[in-house]
């Protein structure tokens, strides 16, 4: 039972701790750290790109089927720099950070 516990402590702690990996910094002026369910990004809102994107990769999503890719740009609500119009015409296939 003990045993137990302590590994739902441990699961739940990790869960808590996005940079448990050792993240490279966000700190900068510009910067913004955007933590999402499947991965996490550090976003410059200068250039309006992801200086550095992580997700940790498992078994199960290696398993999982894919889902399928919107057809439409959807702005993210968290990093209000990035928009429809900002990469229109620009060469860079939107949304794909």
């Amino acid at each position: 039972m003990l045993a137990a516990l302590l590994l739902l402590a441990l699961h739940s702690a990790a869960q808590a701790q996005p940079d448990r990996f050792g993240l490279p910094t966000c700190t900068g002026p510009n910067q913004q750290l955007a933590i999402r369910q499947a991965f996490t990004l550090c976003f410059d809102t200068t250039t309006h790109t992801a200086l550095w994107t992580i997700h940790e990769l498992t078994p199960q999503s290696l398993a999982a089927p894919a889902n399928p890719r919107p057809t439409h740009f959807r702005q993210d609500p968290e990093l209000p720099s990035a928009t429809d119009t900002d990469f229109r015409n620009s060469g860079f296939s939107r949304g794909h950070l």
